[in-house]
């Protein structure tokens, strides 16, 4: 059920569904590469965007997480 689906969602990071991209596209709002899925697709949904930019732990960009990629990847 959504409990479910929730906890993997909660479980995992943004790092299993990163699609690799040096440099993101400006003004995209960004997470950290270590946020769980559950923390991305909240962010997404304050922003209102299906986009978003990842960071690493130094703040440098490394990628983005989309919500397709969080539907296919999160479960």
């Amino acid at each position: 059920g959504p409990d479910r689906a929730f906890r993997l969602l909660a479980g995992r990071s943004v790092a299993h569904v990163l699609q690799p991209q040096p440099v993101p596209e400006a003004g995209l709002p960004a997470i950290g590469i270590e946020a769980s899925l559950a923390d991305a697709l909240s962010f997404m949904l304050t922003h209102r965007t299906g986009r978003l930019g990842v960071i690493d732990g130094a703040g440098s960009p490394v990628g983005v997480v989309t919500l397709d990629s969080i539907v296919e990847g999160g479960t």
